[in-house]
């Protein structure tokens, strides 16, 4: 948490030493943006091994941008960032104790891009944006709930439990498997008419999110990380 206060303090002092309004032809300024996210975690254990797909979750991302203009349509992006994510599946079949469950998961995450841009001159005030750079993700929190029912209207059965992904130990060594930091490398494309932009990207996902990185039930070193592609609508003010 002192992390992520100390990231959240600079952001804010680097916003009021270059909130100065700018003498180019070039829109800058502060800005909001709104979105839609796919996060797609992979996971291995063992380092010969491939990565494996785990089931992505959607959702949106919502927050503060501000663009800086360097030289002749090269600048910067930075800001901050809310994303909520998601998944539910749904009932499954019953099994031998005429049970059935399904599963929904939730996280919410805090990111600060910090982003290198260059936007090409179309027409007047339109423009093609390219951008790359790194992006700071921090997950406020990751639960899942599995609900149990018995189909049968007759019998009484309403159970869930939730889980905090980010406590759980599921090698029973007293640490957490799961560190909440992460760091991403953005690229994407977008267009800008006037002060409306849309922006889509592909982050790739830097850091092993595996805190208790040796899996000890397997005996071997535990690798996982996640990706995320996006769409973005943003005004700049």
């Amino acid at each position: 948490m002192k992390r992520l206060t100390f990231c959240l303090t600079a952001l804010a002092l680097a916003c009021t030493l270059h909130g100065q309004p700018t003498t180019n032809n070039y829109d800058t300024g502060f800005g909001v943006q709104f979105g839609y996210i796919n996060s797609r975690p992979q996971s291995r254990i063992g380092s010969n091994e491939k990565y494996t797909k785990d089931t992505p979750l959607n959702g949106f991302k919502v927050g503060l941008v501000h663009e800086l203009n360097f030289y002749k349509g090269l600048g910067m992006v930075y800001g901050l960032n809310y994303s909520y994510l998601g998944r539910n599946t749904k009932w499954g079949e019953a099994d031998k104790f005429n049970t059935q469950t399904k599963e929904r998961e939730t996280a919410h995450h805090l990111d600060i891009p910090v982003t290198l841009q260059y936007k090409l001159t179309i027409a007047r005030k339109t423009y093609f944006i390219l951008n790359a750079g790194p992006d700071f993700d921090y997950c406020l929190s990751h639960t899942q709930t599995t609900f149990k029912r018995n189909p049968n209207p007759n019998i009484s059965l309403d159970e869930s439990k939730t889980t905090n992904l980010l406590k759980e130990d599921a090698d029973k060594d007293g640490l957490a498997d799961k560190s909440p930091f992460n760091l991403l490398l953005n690229v994407g494309i977008g267009f800008q008419f006037h002060n409306a932009q849309i922006k889509g990207g592909y982050s790739f996902g830097v850091l092993n999110t595996q805190k208790d990185k040796y899996h000890n039930t397997e005996d071997k070193y535990w690798y996982s990380r996640r990706n995320e592609w996006n769409v973005r609508l943003i005004y700049i003010f």
